[in-house]
């Protein structure tokens, strides 16, 4: 080698180098900008889903292939045919030197701004026009997925009848179309279909167009409807009306679901691509070819996997086609082909798919044999006029519109007829809207024309329309008033932290309502109007009544105690019926100084808990809170312990009130085991000093089951000889006590004198009290409730009370056998004689005395003769 050699050497290294830095300088220098226009959405999930899909791809290629340029893209979506050329004029004077339109109406003004930017590549995809050397056109073989679904739609068919809706009627979608049927008979040689288009591309500027067509394709006995519509309703139509049916451009079974037999789908990106690289590198188009037309080959398009409802034989021939496209050894359209008018369109022996110029050129304005063409869709409510009617024939896409006759108008065309004009109203033959008729006149609904009323007529016209505005103002003044009082109420609802439950309820509220009637309906009105007057008073909120009683709920304790014992007082002075206050459960009641009356009118129970509810419900459709929890069940317990008239309350309720209510009583009463909670309760009653004295009435009173206690408690005003009384239902205890109706007994057997009812809130004199001194048998009765006594708690063995009553010298046991011995927790009533009988009932709970306790209490009452044994 000599050095001439070596010299020539080293000068093309240093070329090569040069060159080298040269194009990575100009790479690294170079700006690439790519705009895709798309006519629709990008979660259309079709056409242009599919480019939206693309362009990110393909951003995500150039700068991995091209790391120091810099890229940018974008996807204008919503471009409309009249918007495309101001659209490709603002991305090219952002500086894009790209500019790719998806829609085969672009192509023209595409083609044109080629020519007046002829420095900015511009590539239109579908379409069939050629431009210079900065314009291409690309398409894709969709027809040869279409195809494959049209192979699955034929081998799923059980009617033998596929229904199609085309966008277009033009080359293109029949070659799409054609492609689909010539599948679907090489699957099923007796498929026929149905075919109609839209004249519209995209289905979401025009969704009651894909249903319309939809709903028409359903009245036919095709179970498959499928097409070339750029949008879900059509495939969402289908699905409502039970048909399957095949995608288009994109897989739609993730979104419709396994109706979704097979989708055809694009992969744009590996069409577009080598576009890309041919402008960043070279910066123009000029050496790429520019007209391209690929297909499942080049992996341009291709389809989804079939649904499961797709038999696996299906599927198998399906993949054995789709690798025959692949390999490029399946062919679609190969002779002999008819059209549907039994026109030979395709020789035998001749294959068009080896022929693009052929495919692509006006080859298909044809369909295929067994196809029934509808023709054009038009929505009847915008292809009839104003003020018109109109009937459709689904079947075979008839459609004919009438003008709407005098009377009456039509907005836009209505089916079937047009709508009457309203009084005071008219119109002529097809109007789109009524007239209103000149003052003075007047018409009836349907009316052609109008007519002048009389005086009279006139007066009272508007004598009427006057009421009705009064009416209206009234009703809006109603609607505010509650409204207002509703929010107000609202605001007053604890919605959080602790609550105050207080329940109420009348006392003998049934027996009142049978006996009384209308009066009982008078007295449950003045007592609702005291309960509601307090509740906003003292700001409790109530969430509902309970019948004759209310639950009610306050955020202050205070406020809680001062509403029920101000509630007792105010219903003592209510302007009672006077039936009602004959009734002996509601007469007039007074202590024994006369000064107090203590009972009068309905007499109310009350008792109140203090907590946190477990849930604070809000009911959005009525705008009401409610509550549950322990602390509720609690409370509504207490209520049905105590008497008409008392207020009981727990220990952490009467101490944070009493500090509070100086004025206000507070009496220790028993503990008590209440139904549903674990442990014994400690209970408290409240009273204002005018009615303390209903305590003492309370516990003497034989309304209520009574049980007398010594109990040695720290009561402060308790004695061993103070009777003492265990809390329960009047229904769920038992009691021994003397008649009412009969005088009560000494020991001796002497009658007392007592008070007339006549003077219940006066005291008469020693030399005016009434003594009966008519020789009488005193009579010792024993009552039952009828309800059933608690049930014996789960785990604990049957436990029962014996009361054995011996006859008192002088006296006459009645024991009422007839009646006890039906009374379901009576477990034995033994001895034959009024004098002597041994009655056995079911245990009553925890609460239940002990033997001593039995013998004292009954010897307190009944003396020493009355033994009570276990």
């Amino acid at each position: 080698m000599t050095l001439h050699h070596l010299h020539q050497g080293a000068i093309l290294v240093l070329l090569f180098f040069l060159t080298l830095v040269y194009l990575s300088t100009a790479l690294a220098s170079s700006t690439f900008k790519m705009a895709i226009l798309v006519p629709g959405r990008l979660t259309d999930l079709s056409w242009s889903h599919a480019f939206g899909t693309c362009r990110v791809s393909m951003h995500k290629m150039a700068e991995e292939r091209y790391p120091g340029a810099q890229i940018t893209s974008v996807t204008d979506t919503d471009v409309t045919n009249d918007l495309f050329s101001s659209r490709v004029e603002h991305w090219v004077q952002q500086g894009y030197n790209l500019i790719v339109g998806s829609s085969f109406d672009y192509q023209d003004d595409l083609l044109a701004a080629s020519l007046k930017y002829p420095n900015v590549s511009m590539i239109h995809v579908t379409g069939y026009l050629t431009g210079g050397a900065n314009f291409a056109q690309v398409d894709a073989k969709m027809y040869q997925p279409q195809y494959l679904a049209g192979f699955v739609a034929g081998s799923m068919t059980k009617t033998d009848h596929i229904c199609y809706i085309k966008s277009f009627d033009f080359a293109l979608t029949k070659r799409w179309f054609n492609a689909y049927a010539l599948g679907a008979r090489r699957a099923n040689p007796n498929a026929k279909f149905t075919v109609m288009h839209t004249n519209s591309w995209i289905a979401h500027t025009d969704k009651d167009i894909a249903r319309g067509a939809t709903n028409a394709m359903a009245q036919h006995d095709c179970d498959i409807i499928s097409g070339s519509i750029n949008e879900d309703d059509m495939y969402l139509e289908s699905m409502d009306q039970g048909r399957l049916t095949t995608g288009f451009q994109t897989d739609w079974s993730p979104y419709i679901g396994e109706q979704v037999l097979i989708s055809t789908k694009f992969n744009w990106e590996a069409l577009l691509m080598p576009f890309v690289d041919e402008i960043i590198v070279n910066g123009s188009l000029a050496s790429i070819d520019r007209h391209q037309w690929r297909g499942m080959d080049d992996l341009v398009c291709d389809v989804s996997q079939c649904s499961v409802r797709v038999p696996l034989s299906i599927r198998d021939e399906v993949e054995v086609l789709r690798q025959g496209f692949i390999h490029n050894n399946s062919k679609v359209f190969c002779g002999e082909i008819r059209d549907n008018e039994g026109t030979v369109r395709v020789p035998s022996g001749t294959c068009l798919d080896n022929n693009a110029g052929a495919l692509q050129a006006n080859a298909f304005e044809w369909h295929m044999e067994g196809t029934t063409n509808l023709g054009l869709y038009q929505l009847p409510e915008r292809a009839c006029n104003a003020g018109s009617f109109h009937t459709y024939d689904a079947l075979t896409n008839t459609l004919n519109c009438f003008p709407c006759p005098a009377g009456n108008f039509a907005r836009i065309s209505q089916p079937g007829q047009c709508t009457p004009c309203n009084a005071n109203f008219y119109s002529k033959e097809g109007a789109g809207s009524c007239t209103i008729c000149p003052s003075g006149e007047f018409s009836n609904p349907g009316a052609s024309s109008c007519s002048a009323p009389s005086k009279w007529w006139a007066y009272l016209v508007g004598v009427l329309c006057g009421l009705v505005a009064l009416l209206l103002i009234v009703f809006l003044f109603a609607v505010c008033c509650f409204y207002s009082k509703r929010r107000y109420n609202l605001r007053l609802a604890p919605k959080r932290g602790r609550v105050i439950a207080v329940f109420t309820d009348v006392e003998k509220s049934t027996e009142l309502t049978h006996s009384l009637g209308n009066n009982m309906k008078k007295a449950m009105s003045l007592h609702n109007k005291v309960i509601t007057r307090n509740i906003r008073k003292f700001r409790g909120y109530s969430p509902k009544n309970l019948g004759d009683g209310y639950f009610i709920v306050f955020s202050s304790v205070t406020k809680a105690v001062q509403f029920c014992t101000q509630t007792q007082m105010d219903l003592v002075h209510q302007d009672w019926p006077q039936a009602l206050l004959a009734h002996p459960l509601c007469q007039e009641e007074c202590d024994e100084s006369g000064d107090h009356v203590l009972f009068r009118g309905l007499r109310v129970r009350m008792g109140m808990d203090v907590g946190y509810p477990s849930q604070y419900i809000y009911n959005r459709l009525l705008s009401t809170y409610d509550y549950s929890g322990n602390v509720i069940n609690k409370a509504a317990r207490i209520e049905g312990a105590g008497y008409g008239g008392w207020v009981l309350m727990t220990t952490e309720v009467m101490e944070e009130a009493a500090p509070n209510l100086k004025s206000t009583v507070f009496h220790k009463e028993n503990m008590m085991k209440l139904k549903g909670i674990a442990e014994p309760v400690r209970l408290w009653s409240a009273w204002e000093p005018p009615l303390q004295r209903r305590r003492v009435r309370g516990l003497e009173s034989s309304e209520k089951a009574q049980v007398h206690l010594e109990e040695g408690d720290d009561t402060p005003n308790s004695s061993p000889n103070t009777p003492r009384k265990i809390f329960g239902h009047p229904d769920q205890l038992f009691d021994i006590v003397a008649p009412k109706d009969e005088p009560q007994v000494e020991k001796s057997g002497t009658p007392l004198s007592h008070t007339s009812e006549s003077s219940l809130c006066s005291s008469p004199d020693e030399d005016e009290q009434i003594v009966d001194d008519s020789p009488k048998s005193p009579t010792l009765t024993i009552s039952v409730a009828p309800a059933g006594l608690p049930s014996q708690p789960e785990g604990e063995a049957p436990q029962f009370a014996k009361y054995r009553l011996s006859k008192p010298s002088g006296m006459t046991v009645n024991t009422e056998r007839s009646t006890l011995s039906t009374h379901p927790h009576i477990r034995e009533m033994k001895g034959k004689s009024s004098s002597e009988r041994v009655i056995t009932f079911d245990d009553i709970g925890k609460d239940r005395r002990s033997d001593d306790d039995h013998k004292a209490g009954s010897a307190a009452e009944h003396g020493d003769d009355a033994q009570s044994m276990v």
